[in-house]
Formats: structure tokens, sequence, C-alpha cells
């Protein structure tokens, strides 16, 4: 009997300290939280951002809470660790903007890139970088890109995100597409930090309960980007370079630019217009305040 209880005991110890040893996985998706901050550090993009962006830079927000307010625009990004299957990891960056200050701007702005990398002989490699700019809408400019075409297989790539309507693009070139509406000019590289892993849905990190709100749509946006469909089309093309992701439709964004021209006219006109009813409105009050300081003066005089 001691002999047996001296093996139980023996393999309860066994047990507690195997279960003490596993790494810690805090939102259960088969991936350690150790193995996840060490890939969203080893693959974090360079974000370039304008100087003229009216939302200076991408938002810490404040933790804890369950709808998102902003503790800081310091460009904190935060990041996304999801097993996608055969041994990939997707990873998700998310500059997080308190508003969309483009042309029909919003409170909340999510924008991302992101990679699906795998282990290849020991060494974490990045297999294809995807952007998303407009997402879902008439001016999708979302593209994909096999890694090394961007040279960026082993460590983030630099990311040009447009003032404003804080889309993100593989280069500065690439910067004006969509609808026209977009505008990378006196670029600078956001402040580098740490990056601030999110979770899961249903199991958040580092106090991310505002990821689910229903204000912004940012748990929509931690799904998978590389699903089966653009993993096809990936090893379907030929071409080097970045690629569109959503079917073309050049005609609709040429008359949706033409559009952002026309009402940028129009904005300019309207601006003109105010600005010479205030100059004209500025003259004719102090030609009548010196005509009543004349009479006034007469009329004293005589």
């Amino acid at each position: 009997m001691h002999l047996v209880r001296t093996l139980v005991a023996g393999l309860l110890l066994v047990g507690s300290l195997a279960f003490a040893q596993s790494p810690a996985d805090d939102d259960h998706d088969g991936l350690s939280d150790a193995v996840e901050s060490m890939l969203l550090a080893q693959f974090r993009p360079t974000f370039m951002v304008s100087q003229d962006d009216c939302d200076s830079l991408p938002a810490e927000i404040v933790p804890g809470k369950p709808d998102p307010s902003v503790f800081a625009r310091d460009g904190a990004i935060y990041g996304q660790a999801t097993p996608n299957g055969a041994g990939d990891v997707e990873l998700h960056y998310f500059h997080l903007w308190s508003r969309d200050c483009g042309r029909r701007g919003h409170f909340g702005d999510v924008e991302h890139v992101s990679a699906l990398v795998h282990k290849l002989g020991g060494t974490w490699q990045a297999r294809y970088w995807y952007a998303a700019a407009h997402e879902d809408t008439v001016c999708d400019r979302s593209m994909a890109v096999r890694a090394n075409d961007l040279d960026a297989a082993a460590s983030g790539p630099t990311v040009w995100i447009s003032a404003g309507k804080h889309a993100s693009y593989f280069s500065r070139k690439l910067c004006p597409g969509g609808c026209g509406g977009d505008s990378c000019s006196k670029m600078e590289p956001a402040p580098t930090s740490a990056v601030i892993n999110l979770g899961e849905p249903g199991a958040p990190l580092n106090g991310a309960a505002w990821a689910a709100s229903s204000v912004w749509p940012l748990k929509a946006k931690m799904q998978h980007d590389f699903d089966a469909a653009l993993l096809t089309q990936l090893d379907a093309t030929q071409a080097p370079g970045p690629f569109r992701v959503t079917a073309s439709t050049p005609g609709m964004q040429r008359t949706v630019s033409v559009s952002n021209t026309t009402l940028g006219s129009l904005e300019n006109a309207q601006g003109h217009t105010a600005n010479g009813i205030g100059t004209a409105k500025k003259k004719t009050g102090n030609a009548l305040t010196r005509s009543y300081r004349a009479v006034r003066s007469w009329l004293d005089k005589h």
C-alpha cells in the first residue's frame, strides 16, 4: 500500500509539474502567448504616416472598457497571432485611429496589414503579406504580395498610410490608388513600440475588451485574411509584386475619383466665394464706419 501511495503521489507530482510548466495560452487559440509575442515583434511593419494627418498618429486605447476610448495618440500598434492550419500562423497588425477625417469621415477608423508565416528549418519566415485599403467598398485597393517580392520574408515591410483615410499601401507609388482620395505626402516613420497583443475574439488580452465593441468593425477584421480563395489567387499569380485582391471596378472608381475632384473644386469655389463675401463685407463695413465718423465730426463742429 505504501508503494501504491508513493507511485500515485509521484504521478500527481509529475502531472502538476507538467501543468505548471505548460506555456501560457491565455487567448486559447493553441499558440502560446510567448510565441505570439515573439512573432509579432519579429514581423512588425514600419508604418509611414503623414505629418499632415489630422489625427496625428494611431491611438492607444484605454484598457478594460467595453467601448474604445483614446488614451493617447502615440503610434500604438495592436497585434493578433492566430494559427491558420498546416503550421501557418496569421499575424495582424492594426493601426487604430480615433477618426477617419477624409471625405465621408467617421469615428473609429480600424485599419491593418497582415502576414502569413510558417516555420522553415527552425526559423520563422513570412510567406505572404496583405494590406487593407478601403476594404469592402467601391474604392477597395487591398493588395497581397509574396513576402520575397517585398523583401519581407524575415521581417516586416515598410507600409505607407494615407493621410486622413489611413489606407495601407506597400509603396508610396501605390498610395494615389483607390478613388483618388488618398495622399502620402510629408511622410515619416511612426514611433516604434512593442506590439500590444489583442488576443482573440472572446478571449481578449491586455484589457482589449473594447475589441468586440459594436461601435467599430474591429471584431470583424480579426478574422482570417488568408482564406482558401486568397491563397489560390496567390498561388496562381505569376507576376511579381503586389496585386489587387478584389475584382477590378475601374469604371466606378474613375467615377468616384471624378466626383472627388468635382467636390474638391466645389469646396474650393465655396471657400473662395465665402472669402470674397467676407472681404466685401469687411470693406463695406470699414467704409460705412469712416463715413459715419466723418459725418459725426462735421456735426460736432457745426
